[in-house]
């Protein structure tokens, strides 16, 4: 399955110049395809029960900039609607983030008014930690997304939740783990 913190999926020119025999390539000759391919795949342990088909690499340049990789922070990412830092060829290859630490948990919802339509009117992602205890906020992030042309960090609700207490409507508000 395609894992969103490992799987890359660049377009690049897939070269199948031989094909194993299998039933479903039956009359199929080796061909050439520019497409988004997924590769980093994760698949069942020892591949049981998998039968490989189609096994490719995209090239390297694919991978990096002209000018060599570089990290953005994931705060300035977005620059506006449907845009964002990438610059043309640029590929996002990765995406990191911190290690959960004990008592950490984070939480994301999305208001859909109609259900015929997936596309949310406002989003609210949330991150917290509570003390050892567990019954204060020790530190919290807060961001909204579709209330402006890029994702908002809530940085006045963020630093009012840290110090107070761990109330059960703050901890919804921080996810289930908090």
């Amino acid at each position: 399955f395609c894992d969103l913190n490992w799987s890359v999926n660049p377009h690049w020119d897939a070269d199948y110049k031989t094909l194993p025999e299998h039933p479903i390539t039956r009359g199929v000759r080796p061909f050439k395809i520019n497409d988004e391919w997924y590769y980093h795949m994760r698949f069942v342990e020892g591949m049981k029960g998998v039968t490989q088909i189609l096994t490719a690499l995209p090239p390297v340049s694919s991978l990096v900039r002209p000018d060599g990789p570089r990290s953005v922070p994931v705060a300035e990412f977005c620059t506006a609607p449907g845009k964002n830092v990438l610059e043309r060829g640029e590929l996002l290859v990765t995406l990191q983030f911190p290690p959960v630490t004990p008592h950490s948990s984070a939480a994301y919802e999305r208001f859909i008014p109609r259900n015929e339509m997936d596309i949310a009117v406002v989003g609210a992602g949330s991150w917290g930690r509570l003390n050892n205890a567990g019954d204060t906020i020790e530190e919290a992030r807060i961001a909204l997304a579709a209330v402006a042309p890029t994702p908002v960090f809530a940085e006045e609700a963020s630093t009012w939740l840290a110090g107070q207490p761990a109330g059960e409507t703050k901890r919804r508000l921080l996810g289930a783990g908090a």
